[in-house]
């Protein structure tokens, strides 16, 4: 109950909170944090927010924000020197019907990542194979096993006429 005199919450209107009043507010992880839920433990909404989040927050967005995201990517990416004829997205999370990247854009791209700063921030976050993450359980017992970081990728589609969940993508 309230106190003799307090108004209630809706009383106290926006401006009138206390300092015990709040539960949660706007927080952005460290750079390390998004890398891993996205790499590591494989978050594909958390992927998918990406463009959304860079073109707000980073590009300062009030319309069209995913656009501002994917215009600031394109930025980095030039800036890279990376030929942008073989790639091609629409998400955050490659699940799109357009997301589509070539194996020389992958290959270069990928060498130009191991060259910068954060590589290592990158490559800690992605899982290893037989000992973490979405490769944790696979090939266990094998030379390979704790040498092979990757990133999985899975997709699925549900077929109407059989009504089963069709393997459409799985890769690394």
């Amino acid at each position: 109950g309230r106190t003799p005199g307090e108004k209630s919450a809706v009383g106290r209107g926006a401006q009138g909170h206390r300092p015990g009043d709040l539960v949660a507010g706007p927080s952005r992880p460290p750079l390390a944090g998004e890398v891993r839920v996205t790499l590591g433990v494989r978050q594909s909404v958390h992927a998918r927010m990406t463009p959304y989040m860079r073109g707000a927050v980073r590009g300062r967005a009030k319309t069209e924000i995913a656009q501002a995201g994917f215009e600031l990517e394109r930025g980095f990416l030039e800036k890279a020197g990376l030929d942008l004829s073989g790639a091609s997205q629409a998400d955050g999370a490659g699940g799109a019907e357009s997301a589509f990247f070539t194996p020389d854009f992958m290959v270069h791209y990928l060498a130009y990542m191991a060259k910068q700063q954060d590589y290592p921030l990158f490559h800690k976050a992605l899982p290893i194979l037989g000992r973490d993450g979405t490769l944790v359980d696979i090939q266990k017992n094998t030379p390979a096993a704790g040498k092979v970081f990757a990133k999985t990728g899975t997709f699925d589609a549900y077929d109407m006429l059989t009504k089963l969940i069709m393997l459409t993508i799985k890769c690394l």
